[in-house]
């Protein structure tokens, strides 16, 4: 997933082929699954070099199972990181698709300890849908966001915002860190 989001290519193609040998699998999809996930996961290529040759598992559905999978995944990984950092900073920023929905992206930054000292990490916990652009609205999104994925406010320190202007009292009886960006 990371190297079609860094080179802009989409994750659907038109030309799948299911021969799940390693590194030739053929189209986006497969190629993802062969390249990245049966490296980590050998079992499963045993299992898909098993399953029937006109199963391809292309369908949308199906890839926005696994993709809906690896989101919970990569999300459970990020929540665990920032419990055991106890402290954060969330940055929250938003963008208009071109449905013209606005797409909030909740990002959380924190310190995690490495071998040779600490490093300071940053990663999106999560993307969602806004409907509500006011203060309360995007509080509540924030607030059920992170909840959902276990990270508490306890651990916030500051917080940054685009359209600060909308969320710049909602915050101040929380924590006295509030920054504008």
């Amino acid at each position: 997933m990371k190297a079609l989001l860094k080179n802009g290519l989409p994750l659907r193609g038109h030309i799948e082929n299911t021969d799940f040998e390693e590194g030739v699998s053929g189209g986006l999809y497969l190629n993802i699954l062969a390249d990245v996930i049966f490296k980590f996961r050998p079992d499963l290529l045993a299992i898909a070099k098993k399953l029937p040759k006109n199963a391809k598992y292309t369908s949308p559905d199906i890839q926005n199972e696994i993709i809906s999978v690896l989101t919970v995944l990569v999300e459970q990984k990020v929540a665990n990181q920032i419990r055991e950092a106890k402290l954060f900073t969330l940055i929250v920023d938003g963008m208009t698709d071109k449905s013209y929905v606005k797409i909030v992206s909740i990002v959380c930054r924190y310190i995690i300890e490495v071998h040779d000292g600490i490093e300071v990490v940053e990663h999106v916990a999560r993307m969602v849908p806004s409907t509500d652009r006011s203060a309360k609205g995007l509080l509540g999104l924030v607030s059920n966001s992170l909840d959902d994925v276990g990270i508490s406010l306890e651990g916030l320190v500051s917080q940054c915002y685009d359209g600060a202007s909308v969320m710049s009292m909602v915050w101040s009886s929380r924590s006295s860190h509030s920054i504008e960006r």
